[in-house]
């Protein structure tokens, strides 16, 4: 069966880059093959159904034989389904505003609520793009007071997200960075929400709040040093790489220093050549984008 489910996708992806519909068609049929093992019938539906729109596009009846598919299969592939599907149409740069009003009327359908969310989540993302950031503002707001009604991990998973989308709506002009900061407060797991952070203080230096950007990687840099040994390594080389890059854009040697001495997160899992070998890569490959 794992064999014959790559068969089947592969077929899907002949058909979907030679424009050959009866080939899609036909792997979609094939697919009812796998149907006795869930999480190998899903994984060969989410593989379809972008190669569906592919040959056949998003008028108004193909979408929802698509979503009727995407009926089919298990919520967390029918999450990464639907990631796929909005990444090729914002891809392609045309009819995504169809698309997201198609997925939100069948995303109150997903009965999972942890999925369900995350579904809204990644169309919240597709709305920005789509320059519709108040109503982008609106579900990622509603989405993250739904996650307080989840447990843990799911709880926490959402939180994060959120913060993501709100700092890309404070990016846009549209929002508040210190919203994007509060929501990320209510993460529970230590090692993510300093990743986020992280995440979220690279999105500041990008769009010009250097000095927000500052006070953030400030804090940062306490936090990661009082992990444990690997999240330290971890999220001490995220943090320096960042460090780096706000040196060389803001040109503030003190910044590449800081880069530099956080090494120091290395030692604790004998990482410190690799460690520093990234970061003359990283400094090489930035000072040329300058």
């Amino acid at each position: 069966m794992p064999v014959l489910k790559d068969i089947i996708v592969d077929l899907a992806k002949i058909g979907g880059k030679t424009g050959n519909e009866r080939l899609v068609e036909e792997a979609l049929m094939l697919s009812e093959e796998v149907k006795g093992d869930v999480r190998y019938y899903s994984f060969t539906l989410q593989k379809i159904v972008v190669e569906m729109l592919r040959v056949k596009g998003v008028d108004a009846s193909h979408l929802t034989r698509v979503l009727s598919v995407l009926g089919m299969m298990e919520p967390s592939f029918q999450e990464l389904a639907v990631c796929d599907v909005l990444k090729f149409v914002e891809d392609e740069r045309k009819e995504l505003d169809k698309v997201i009003n198609f997925i939100l009327r069948w995303a109150e359908e997903v009965k999972d609520p942890f999925y369900r969310a995350c579904i809204r989540e990644r169309v919240a993302e597709s709305l920005l793009k789509a320059g519709r950031v108040e109503e982008a503002a609106s579900l990622i707001r509603e989405i993250r007071e739904e996650a307080e009604r989840l447990e843990e991990p799911m709880r926490s998973s959402l939180i994060g997200g959120c913060s993501l989308v709100l700092a890309m709506i404070a990016a846009a002009g549209r929002g508040d960075w210190q919203e994007a900061l509060a929501c990320l407060e209510r993460h529970a797991d230590t090692s993510r929400k300093l990743d986020f952070a992280i995440q979220i203080a690279g999105r500041m230096l990008d769009a010009g709040e250097y000095d927000a950007a500052g006070k953030v990687m400030d804090e940062l840099e306490v936090k990661v040093d009082a992990l444990n040994p690997i999240p330290r390594y971890l999220l001490g080389r995220e943090l320096a790489l960042l460090l780096l890059y706000a040196g060389f854009k803001l040109k503030k040697e003190d910044l590449i220093n800081r880069a530099v001495r956080l090494v120091r997160c290395a030692e604790g899992v004998d990482k410190r050549a690799e460690f520093l070998q990234e970061l003359v890569e990283r400094a090489i490959e930035v000072a040329d984008s300058m």
